[in-house]
């Protein structure tokens, strides 16, 4: 288990604001992305129209509550 911040985040302070932000995607056509930790992660960014069933059925709940383009716009 980490003992302190560093071993945690990678770097000494929190709100490093340099640290956080040089950490980037450097293959913008990456759809996969592993991510170092202590634990296996897995993220993706394939949000095709389709590709994920549930998504598309959450997306389409939450753009009852939301302004929604689609009903809001002329």
């Amino acid at each position: 288990m980490a003992s302190n911040l560093e071993d945690v985040i990678g770097r000494s302070e929190m709100d490093d604001v340099e640290a956080i932000l040089s950490v980037s995607n450097t293959d913008v056509d990456e759809a996969l992305h592993a991510v170092r930790s202590n634990y296996d992660t897995i993220f993706t960014w394939d949000y095709d129209k389709g590709s994920k069933p549930k998504l598309g059925r959450l997306y389409e709940k939450a753009k009852h509550s939301m302004w929604n383009a689609e009903t809001d716009l002329d």
